[in-house]
């Protein structure tokens, strides 16, 4: 099995709140509509992160 590559598990709240609210909805990030500075991943949102990190950026093979 692959190693995870887990850059950051609590993103910022400075991104646009209809994107937030967007991720929220999908079950990827915990309810922005806190006063926390940020929100957590969702096993869900990580698992998504991770496969699309791979998809993007994983090796190439020829």
């Amino acid at each position: 099995m692959r190693g995870r590559v887990v850059l950051m598990d609590k993103p910022w709240k400075g991104f646009d709140c209809e994107v937030l609210d967007q991720l929220h909805d999908k079950g990827f990030i915990t309810d922005p509509k806190t006063n926390a500075k940020s929100v957590i991943f969702t096993e869900k949102g990580l698992e998504e992160s991770q496969r699309l990190f791979e998809r993007l950026f994983g090796r190439r093979t020829a």
